[in-house]
This record gives C-alpha cells, structure tokens and sequence, in this order.
C-alpha cells in the first residue's frame, strides 16, 4: 500500500507542476483566480501531494536491493552532493548560477535524489528520490519546450546562451549576454552549507556518511 501512496503523491506532485509549468495553462488560471489566490491553491495542493508521498515513504516496510560499496558512498558524499548542495543554494543567490547549468535548482535536485538513491537499495527510498529525481528530469525538459515554443526572442537567447553542463566560454560575462556574472558568494555560501550538511548528517537523520565508510 505504501508503494501506491508514494507513487499516487509524486505522481500528482509532479502532474501539478508540469501543468502549472504550462505558460498558457498557468496565464488562463490566474486570470480566472487571481495570483495570489492562485499561488495559495498550488502551494496547498503541492505540499498535500507532497506530504502524502513522505507519509508513503515513511509507513513504507523495509526492502533492500542492494547495499552501496565505500567507493560509491564516496562518489555520492564527496563528490555529487557537494555539487547538488552548491547548484541548489546558488540558484536562491544569483541568476549567474545558470551559467554553470541552465536549471541550477532541478539540476541540483536532480543529482542530490539519484545519487541518494545510489547509496540507498530500499525500495520505498528509490521509489521516493527516484520519483522526485525523475520530476526533476522531466521538468528541465519541459521548461525548455515551454522556452522553445515561445515568440519572445529572450527565451531564444536565454536557450542559445546555457546548457546542461558548465562550458568555460559562458562562465564569462560577454556583451549581449542575459546573465549577470557567476560570482562567487553563491558557490561560497553552498560550500559553506555541504560542509553543515556532511557534518551534521548523522545527528539529523541517523546515517552518517563517514560512519557508513569506516563501519564494516
């Protein structure tokens, strides 16, 4: 049962914002409630589909797939996650962050469930990170669509201008560029908030990384 909860609240989670991500669907439904009216109906609507998936995962029995090696619990600690932490945080200070990767929060997301998932084998934990790592990867794609459909010359430039992956001629501020520049505040303060992350994992939720490596 706690397999379908978790699917049915994801599933309606990820519906919601595909939908509202939709720049017609989104136009037609705020001109009919009102932004703010509209904001209050999508943030209730989300945070129940999104509250039922966690009720799901919670009441989820355990079920183990597969056990992480050192080596990947390395890769994810160390390696993903210090660049899912920097992307998300990032997003939240500058737009340069886009420079490194066109949708820096979802790709941020993105890497930090399915690398979750890595180091996890149980199965209400891969149907949950999975899900929202595949509403992640589904989102960028549809933003683009959205972009590329578009008759406003700036979703064309912005879609000429980013890209998935970092390449170094765009780390730079050129003329005719949207972007402001990458800076370096965002990458600081996300640095600054993985190392509170790595450190106090273990007293938060129980699992430390470290621990995980050094126990046999």
């Amino acid at each position: 049962m706690a397999t379908y909860i978790i699917i049915g609240g994801l599933g309606l989670f990820s519906l919601l914002h595909l939908v509202t991500a939709t720049r017609k669907v989104r136009s037609a439904i705020v001109a009919q409630l009102g932004e703010l009216q509209y904001k209050g109906l999508f943030s209730f609507a989300s945070l129940v589909a999104f509250g039922t998936a966690v009720y799901g995962y919670v009441q989820g029995s355990y079920v183990e797939y597969w056990v992480a090696s050192s080596a990947v619990i390395l890769l994810q600690s160390f390696l993903l996650m210090p660049v899912a932490i920097i992307l998300i945080v990032s997003s939240y200070i500058s737009k340069g962050t886009q420079r490194l990767t066109r949708h820096p929060m979802l790709m941020g997301v993105t890497i930090a469930c399915f690398s979750h998932v890595l180091v996890n084998g149980n199965l209400a934990f891969i149907l949950f990170f999975g899900g929202l790592g595949g509403y992640g990867v589904l989102a960028m794609i549809w933003s683009d669509h959205q972009r590329r459909i578009s008759r406003d010359p700036e979703d064309q430039f912005f879609l000429e201008q980013t890209g998935y992956v970092p390449v170094f001629g765009r780390l730079h501020q050129n003329n005719g560029d949207l972007l402001p520049r990458l800076g370096t505040l965002g990458p600081v303060i996300g640095t600054a908030c993985y190392g509170l992350a790595i450190t106090y994992h273990g007293q938060l939720l129980g699992v430390s990384p470290l621990s995980s490596i050094l126990t046999p």
